[in-house]
């Protein structure tokens, strides 16, 4: 249950529903995740695929005209999720802790330091769509002849980053007391 709340949009999609009083299609909510006013850029395919789980889950319920809404079960779960901290994995808090050490790092370093490509790949995501960390873009010091010019993207704590891991830190230490 856990697992299908921490994939990509799955809460996001539910807070959306949220906000509406009435059941919603799905191509509704198609249209706001690939708006302008979205934060979070989700596919056609990514959103189905969250509605199916979150339906088959209970968290939604579909009607005779296809639309979906929220059930109680549902409302419930998003109260309890709207009222805790964010919860980080271990391996995101590692890459957390990581980037603030080095004030910026690139994903080519992270993944020499140990970390597969592809828990880099998502977490760098999944970070970055809770504003945690941001990019930004360092002009490369020396010019090599195969990337000439090519400027290094790195990532560095937000500030909100910087809080949550400090928040993390002290709920690591009431732990172990």
């Amino acid at each position: 249950m856990i697992d299908l709340l921490a994939a990509r949009g799955s809460i996001e999609i539910l807070l959306f529903m949220n906000t509406r009083d009435e059941p919603i299609s799905i191509l509704e909510i198609n249209t706001f995740f690939q708006s302008e006013g979205s934060q979070l850029k989700l596919t056609s395919a990514t959103i189905y695929r969250r509605v199916k789980e979150l339906q088959l889950a209970g968290f939604i319920e579909k009607n005779k005209a296809n639309k979906v809404f929220l059930t109680k079960y549902g409302k419930e779960k998003l109260k309890d999720i709207q009222g805790k901290e964010i919860r980080l994995k271990r391996s995101r808090r590692k890459i957390l802790n990581v980037i603030q050490e080095q004030e910026g790092i690139s994903v080519y370093e992270l993944q020499q330091r140990g970390f597969s490509p592809t828990t880099v790949k998502q977490s760098i995501e999944d970070l970055e769509d809770l504003n945690l960390i941001k990019q930004y873009i360092e002009e490369a010091l020396q010019i090599l002849p195969k990337k000439a010019g090519r400027p290094k993207k790195r990532h560095q704590l937000t500030k909100k980053g910087l809080k949550v891991l400090k928040k993390q830190e002290e709920l690591e230490e009431e732990l172990k007391k």
